[in-house]
């Protein structure tokens, strides 16, 4: 354990030694939740390239594989950390060694975590914003083929589509996905909508764009136009 405890320690500068170093990580921690807080409203109305859509989905994914390694090698250095077996061994009131505290590997778990969130909402907003966009712009030459079948009036499915947003979670799974293919002109957009478990009216709406490690679900919409499908 000496090696790797030695390792875990790396930060030993004045300023972040004791109880100092907790309140500057703690703060550290604050700012940064702060600063992809504002990034993330800031970027949600926006509509990225699809290309760097793949590469935001692409990072987001193997960070979250990389998320869940660090916290588990956090889980482990609390376990087999000598800090705690100290405590364990004198009790409750035994005193902390801010010293031997695992930081390097709080400090990698919790700023990556915050950046994981960061990017698949990015991501998330986009997609949203890349099919309203289109839906928007739709002109008289529009077809509209659900499960298939050409829709004698599109407009209708186009208005609900639109409202497509953000619903809080609830529990709630989709289930049989129904194709929709949407032409004008020489544009094309390719959505599937899935009837939620636990709603009748709600759907869900994915964005199937293609070279997405990550889901393509874009958010929800409340109607009843797809009650026959």
């Amino acid at each position: 354990m000496g090696p790797m405890v030695q390792e875990l320690n790396i930060l030993r500068l004045p300023f972040f030694q004791g109880k100092q170093r907790l309140v500057v990580l703690v703060t550290s921690w604050i700012l940064f939740l702060f600063l992809c807080f504002c990034l993330s409203n800031r970027l949600s109305a926006v509509a990225l390239p699809l290309s760097w859509i793949r590469t935001i989905d692409t990072i987001s994914y193997f960070l979250s594989f990389a998320c869940i390694l660090s916290a588990f090698w956090v889980v482990l250095t609390f376990g087999f950390h000598p800090f705690y077996k100290t405590l364990r061994k004198k009790g409750k009131q035994a005193k902390i060694d801010w010293g031997k505290i695992p930081v390097t590997s709080i400090i990698f778990f919790i700023f990556l975590l915050p950046t994981v969130f960061l990017l698949e909402d990015i991501a998330y907003s986009s997609k949203r914003k890349t099919v309203k966009n289109f839906l928007i712009s739709v002109t008289s030459d529009l077809e509209v083929r659900i499960d298939g079948a050409r829709i004698a009036d599109p407009m209708p499915i186009i208005n609900e589509l639109i409202k497509v947003r953000h619903l809080p979670a609830h529990h709630s799974h989709p289930t049989r996905e129904i194709p929709i293919e949407i032409r004008d002109g020489e544009k094309h957009l390719s959505l599937k909508v899935a009837r939620a478990s636990d709603n009748e009216r709600e759907y869900w709406v994915f964005y199937p764009y293609g070279g997405s490690l990550s889901e393509n679900h874009i958010g929800n919409i409340i109607t009843d136009i797809f009650a026959d499908y």
